[in-house]
């Protein structure tokens, strides 16, 4: 089980309230590929968080940095079950980081 997960999600009911970014973030960790450096580039870390306190994610002290937890693999499950994917849900700020990695690392 996995407490952090527990604790959010039961705290009044069941409960779990995730922006679109934050969805954006799960999909993406799941998914991997060119993303990784953006999510490894420390423009994650406010996401990557926001996801931990909900006992989505968590943060390893060796690449890849930021891991799904079983509770993570198990919500992205079901938001692709909803219809949600990295396209539907990429938001601005998203946008914004992707382009901005990408400029640096092309620097």
């Amino acid at each position: 089980m996995n407490k952090i997960f527990s604790e959010y999600s039961t705290s009044t009911a069941f409960l779990i309230q995730l922006s679109k970014r934050q969805v954006w973030g799960l999909l993406a960790l799941q998914t991997g590929g060119k993303r990784d450096l953006w999510l490894e580039s420390g423009q994650f870390i406010a996401l990557g968080r926001t996801l931990a306190a909900r006992g989505l994610v968590e943060h390893k002290d060796e690449k890849p940095y930021w891991r799904l937890t079983k509770a993570g693999e198990l919500m992205c499950l079901l938001l692709r079950e909803a219809g949600l994917d990295e396209k539907n849900t990429k938001t601005v700020s998203v946008i914004k980081g992707l382009m901005q990695w990408a400029g640096r690392k092309a620097a």
